[in-house]
């Protein structure tokens, strides 16, 4: 067969090919999710149909109910959900005062706190984004994440409830202890935390920042991890740094883990020279970048796992070499 006869069935040959290969194509990328916070025409986003002026119980949500719908996207937030919330000025004297009262203004559908208690879709009014509050904080915006906190936590003198101080004035325990963990059969499970470890911190000290903070919460090297669990000091599932790796929510005394930090927390802190002399201005310069003062330690504080002094709680994980590094690469 001479090759002009051929051409025809190379060509389709070929055109077979490319239609094998069109069909067998990965689908393309999924387009990524659109916000749907603030827009006015993405209310089948979260709940279908979407009935006016309904409670959040009786409309129909995308993913079951509020929170769950929540969570399709925010998987992990800092704050607990579906726990019984109380209306503040009913039954005061009843629910002790280590627990939030919610103001009339804030919902509490059937009577537990939820996503949309604190949060206020604006779309569902009609009204614009604010720059201002662009976590659609409800009654905000507010100068600090305090300020929302203390419309449920603050006390009749206005004092934001603190777990830590509780236990140190060792008020009740179990109402204490349900703050972070979880109860089973009406008595807190110590090893279960009401939501993950890495986020439960920021649940009030979202704004908390100090140097060297940023730094830290990463993951470390195979070096420096050996040295953090053989030193006892906790890391993250993943293996990084979290707040839990150098602090201790329990006041010393408080637990019996707890206990070995009587014999230093509060007293005088007294450092060998290296800390002084290869710290301090590591110190002073990362806080320049954040604007802030060093803080000035005189004490040892209370909820570090380790003594300052003597370089026990830096040194567990940091060997003079490598601070050294750090400081020349810091430099550069």
């Amino acid at each position: 067969m001479s090759l002009r006869r051929l051409w025809p069935l190379l060509l389709l040959l070929v055109a077979g090919v490319a239609v094998a290969q069109a069909t067998d194509e990965p689908a393309a990328t999924e387009a990524p999710r659109i916000n749907p916070h603030f827009a006015k025409d993405r209310c089948d986003a979260c709940h279908a149909p979407a009935v006016q002026d309904a409670a959040p119980e009786d409309m129909t949500w995308v993913g079951g109910d509020y929170n769950d719908t929540c969570r399709s996207c925010h998987a992990t937030a800092p704050h607990e959900v579906d726990i019984d919330a109380h209306r503040r000025g009913e039954d005061d004297e009843d629910i002790g005062r280590d627990k939030a009262r919610v103001p009339a203004a804030f919902p509490i559908p059937k009577g537990k706190l939820a996503c949309l208690t604190c949060h206020d879709e604006p779309a569902c009014r009609g009204a614009p984004q604010d720059p201002d509050n662009p976590r659609f904080w409800r009654e905000g915006p507010y100068e600090t994440l305090g300020g929302l906190c203390e419309n449920c936590h603050a006390a009749a003198e206005n004092v934001r409830f603190n777990p830590h101080l509780a236990m140190q004035e060792k008020r009740d325990t179990t109402a204490i202890c349900e703050f972070c963990h979880e109860l089973v059969d009406d008595e807190p499970d110590l090893d279960l935390l009401k939501i993950d470890r890495v986020q439960i911190c920021y649940g009030c000290h979202k704004d908390t920042r100090h140097t060297g903070s940023a730094e830290h919460l990463q993951l470390l090297d195979e070096g420096m991890k050996a040295r953090a669990e053989a030193g006892g000091l906790p890391l993250a599932p993943d293996g990084k740094v979290f707040c839990g790796t150098c602090h201790d929510p329990h006041p010393p005394g408080s637990k019996p883990s707890a206990m070995v930090r009587l014999e230093w927390a509060g007293k005088p802190l007294f450092t060998n020279p290296w800390l002084w002399s290869v710290m301090e201005p590591i110190l002073k310069e990362r806080a320049a970048t954040l604007g802030t003062d060093p803080m000035p330690w005189t004490l040892e504080p209370d909820f570090m796992r380790k003594p300052l002094r003597g370089n026990a709680l830096c040194g567990t994980c940091h060997t003079p070499d490598d601070t050294e590094e750090r400081r020349r690469r810091d430099r550069r």
